[in-house]
C-alpha cells in the first residue's frame, strides 16, 4: 500500500534525545523526518516513538538511551500488562500496509500466541508484531513489537533483505536488525534475556490521545 505525502510537522515534536541530547537519537530522528508518511502511519510512528521512549531494560539498564525514534534500531519492546491490546488495535488499522509472517520463508524465531504479523512502513522496513508472556515481565501475555530492516512479507528483494539481516545479525554480535542500526535489546534467551519493557503504558485508545 503506497503511502500519500504528508508533512513531517504532522508527527509528534521530537523528545529531548531526539532534539539533539544524544547523537543516534537525532540520527534516528532525522530519518524519521524523511519518511513519508499518510495519516495512519504517523500515528503509529508516534505511537511506537512514545512507547519506547516509557520503556527501560529489563535487566541491564546501563547505558539506555530512550530516544523515542530509536525504536527503528530494532529493540524487541514488550507491553507489560496490555494484554495484548495494542496488537489488536494496531492488527484492526485499516489504513496500515500489514502482512502475516507466517509459511514457508515468512515465519519468525519469536515467540507468539497470536499469529505474528508485520507493519510494512516505506522507507523503514517493517515492525513485527506479536502477544506472548515473557519471564520477568508482569501481567500475563502482552503486545511486543520490534523494528526489522526488511519485510518478510513484502516483495521478493525486501524477503531476499530479510534473508540477509540474519547474517547482518550474526556478524554484529547477534544484535537485533533494525530499519536504522542495530540494538542490544532483545528477549532471547538463555542470553541475552534483556528486552525493553514498558511498564507503565497507557491503554492504546489513551495513548492515540497523547500523540494526536
Amino acid at each position: 500500500m503506497p503511502a500519500s505525502s504528508s508533512s513531517p510537522s504532522s508527527l509528534r515534536p521530537p523528545d529531548e534525545h531526539e532534539a539533539g541530547g544524544d547523537p543516534e537519537a537525532a540520527r534516528c530522528w532525522g530519518r524519521v523526518l524523511a519518511l513519508s508518511l499518510d495519516s495512519d502511519q504517523q500515528m503509529f510512528v508516534d505511537q511506537l516513538r512514545e512507547l519506547y521512549r516509557r520503556s527501560q531494560p529489563l535487566s541491564d539498564r546501563a547505558g539506555f538511551v530512550p530516544g523515542g525514534s530509536m525504536v527503528f534500531l530494532g529493540a524487541n519492546v514488550r507491553i507489560a500488562g496490555d494484554g495484548g491490546g495494542y496488537y489488536h488495535q494496531w492488527r484492526l488499522t485499516g489504513g496500515l500496509d500489514i502482512g502475516w509472517r507466517e509459511g514457508i520463508g515468512r515465519g519468525s524465531s519469536h515467540v507468539s500466541i497470536e499469529r505474528q504479523l508485520e507493519v510494512k512502513i516505506t522507507g523503514a522496513g517493517a515492525i513485527l508484531v506479536g502477544v506472548a508472556e515473557h519471564p520477568g515481565v508482569p501481567g500475563g501475555a502482552h503486545t511486543w513489537f520490534q523494528s526489522e530492516r526488511h519485510a518478510a512479507t513484502g516483495n521478493l528483494l525486501q524477503s531476499i533483505g530479510h534473508g540477509w539481516s540474519f547474517v547482518d545479525h550474526k556478524r554484529h554480535g547477534n544484535q537485533q536488525v533494525g530499519a536504522f542500526g542495530y540494538s542490544p535489546y532483545s528477549e532471547k534467551r538463555p542470553e541475552p534475556n534483556n528486552p525493553l519493557v514498558v511498564q507503565d503504558a497507557p491503554p492504546p485508545n489513551q495513548c492515540l490521545a497523547i500523540v494526536g
